[in-house]
């Protein structure tokens, strides 16, 4: 067993696993919701994405795993390098000693990482907001809600898109953190920790209700699929919606879900109807800007930077100052 935590060979082997794990990190995006794979992946490579965990790479259990054996052979070889140069009187490489230490302080980063920090993704509409991240089937949640206050959509010419920029506000129960923070590609935003990377854009079709109910007017704006609770086991669910997806629906098939079967009609001209006693004003569609945003939060970054500047130095040192070698009296 020591010789294998001494053996560069062991070094080497990690190495090559570990880097292996971070080209299928880059390759394969992170920490997108699992409906994500199963549509961008065929369904059994989108199956293994998730079972093996590569959809979060840097916290499933192999490369965590592997982590911590490389450290513990990097320290074992130091440990052991430590003992065999104090039994000699000649060379003392002090360059050896840092590229070791900077070396575990890369892998304890790198630990440090894997298991307390995250990667995750959201969505958002202009106007909406949350604190839950969802990466594959996990689900994380912020200390403080993310809003979206606006997204802009620059496009070349041929109709490509050029830049697309969101307006971000931070917010800790009724208290401001940070207020229309720019985001856009290749120019995230940092703060306490957590970094936010613009990934993403697309198009949401919605349609407009105003609903009288007992009494009570509520305004709605329902998408695809969306079902809106009346309350009294009451609900108004958006089946279906009319025009192409690119574009502002002209109308929807909507569901009421009561007590009794449900109830279906195709609502395509804005007007009054009266269904169930209650009063549905259709004020017609809509189509709305989402961005989505990769987060994450690294905190082992700090001591992988200190942990490579210190290799950096040692290994300098080594190629200028190879050696020194003792004197006849025994001083160097």
């Amino acid at each position: 067993m020591k010789h294998f935590f001494t053996s560069v060979k062991t070094t080497v082997f990690l190495l090559l696993i570990l880097a292996v794990l971070m080209v299928l990190g880059t390759l394969i995006p992170q920490g997108m919701p699992e409906f994500e794979y199963l549509k961008r992946y065929p369904s059994i490579l989108a199956k293994a994405i998730l079972l093996l965990g590569i959809y979060d790479i840097y916290r499933c259990w192999w490369f965590v795993g592997a982590l911590f054996l490389l450290a513990v052979n990097i320290s074992v070889c130091f440990v052991y390098r430590i003992w065999k140069v104090s039994l000699k009187k000649g060379s003392r490489p002090l360059g050896l000693y840092m590229v070791h230490l900077g070396l575990i302080g890369i892998v304890l980063g790198g630990l440090l990482t894997a298991l307390f920090g995250f990667r995750g993704y959201i969505e958002l509409e202009e106007g909406s907001g949350t604190d839950v991240l969802r990466a594959g089937k996990a689900k994380f949640r912020l200390p403080f809600e993310v809003y979206c206050e606006r997204f802009e959509v620059e496009f070349w010419p041929n109709g490509t898109p050029k830049d697309f920029v969101s307006y971000l506000t931070l917010k800790s129960g009724q208290k401001t953190l940070l207020e229309r923070a720019k985001v856009r590609v290749n120019h995230p935003l940092t703060f306490e920790g957590f970094t936010f990377y613009q990934s993403s854009y697309g198009k949401s079709q919605k349609v407009k209700f105003q609903i009288h109910h007992k009494g009570e007017t509520l305004d709605v704006s329902l998408s695809k699929g969306e079902i809106f609770s009346l309350g009294e086991g009451l609900s108004l669910g958006v089946m279906k919606l009319v025009g192409n997806p690119d574009e502002v629906p002209q109308g929807a098939y909507v569901v009421l879900f009561g007590k009794g079967p449900p109830k279906g009609l195709w609502v395509i001209r804005e007007g009054q109807m009266e269904v169930e006693g209650m009063k549905l004003y259709f004020k017609g569609g809509e189509l709305r800007y989402w961005t989505g945003l990769q987060v994450s939060r690294d905190p082992g970054a700090k001591v992988v930077f200190a942990g490579g500047v210190l290799t950096l130095i040692g290994l300098l040192s080594l190629y200028l100052f190879p050696k020194s070698k003792d004197k006849g009296d025994g001083q160097s």
